[in-house]
């Protein structure tokens, strides 16, 4: 799980760097889970800002996940019926005259 975290911080960061916003919807972003990507993203030294957004998990997801863990882990997994949305934009420098 960790190698996950790095990536996603990794590309994150670079989104960050070059003035991009990110937008991620995910039946996994739990409170806890959003704190800790904030955590970590601070320890890079980023200036960003995060807004988040609850939605609910779609149809969509609702059935195809349990398919795919089902087809890949012969497991089901417990989806939350609520993820989040999470916008992390980059801050601009303040101007200097």
């Amino acid at each position: 799980m960790r190698k996950h975290w790095d990536v996603l911080l990794s590309l994150i960061s670079k989104a960050i760097n070059n003035d991009e916003i990110i937008v991620m919807h995910s039946h996994l972003f739990t409170p806890a889970r959003i704190n800790k990507l904030i955590k970590r993203l601070e320890s890079y030294d980023l200036s960003f800002s995060v807004i988040t957004y609850p939605r609910k998990t779609s149809l969509y997801e609702k059935l195809s996940i349990p398919f795919i863990y089902l087809l890949f882990q012969w497991s089901f997994p417990h989806l939350h019926s609520d993820g989040m949305t999470v916008v992390i934009r980059p801050l601009q420098p303040p101007h200097t005259n």
